[in-house]
């Protein structure tokens, strides 16, 4: 089975890979105390607790590898000026007259309240792929037009 690939800014590669350094510490640390002994009937709550967390802490290990192993870094030349709106690219619009700016990131560094917009929503995909000037409808019913009117490095 093919993994999707990922698209990370060098930041958030280094955010993924300083989680998954702090995780396997944790759990060293976790080894290194005083392990529950699953024979107790006084302890085995505690024990059993103790194999939880360990389990969520190895899941989230596996899903860091997954991601660092699957990734795409967005690294294009910051003084470049993008023709054609990718990954990583900064977005001024004009929305019903109103200016904005997005940023097209990966799905896992999107944060719409900082206008970090991943590039599988409905507004990325559509900009993907266009040029200044463009013109993008996005919805069915409610159509909003997005009117590319600059396109530079964002990330």
């Amino acid at each position: 089975m093919e993994q999707d690939k990922f698209f990370l800014t060098k930041a958030g590669y280094g955010r993924f890979k300083q989680e998954l350094e702090q995780i396997r510490k944790t759990i060293e640390e976790k080894i290194k105390e005083d392990v529950p002994s699953p024979l107790s009937s006084e302890l085995s709550a505690e024990y059993t607790s103790f194999q939880e967390d360990m389990a969520q802490l190895r899941s989230r290990i596996q899903e860091l590898e997954a991601v660092l192993n699957n990734c795409e870094l967005i690294d294009y030349d910051p003084k470049s000026h993008c023709q054609i709106v990718r990954v990583g690219c900064k977005v001024a619009i004009d929305k019903d007259g109103q200016q904005e700016e997005l940023i097209i990131v990966g799905s896992l560094e999107a944060d719409p309240r900082q206008n970090r917009i991943s590039n599988q929503s409905p507004i990325g995909r559509a900009l993907l792929g266009k040029r200044a000037g463009d013109e993008v409808k996005i919805g069915a019913r409610i159509a909003q037009v997005y009117k590319i009117k600059k396109i530079t490095y964002g990330v």
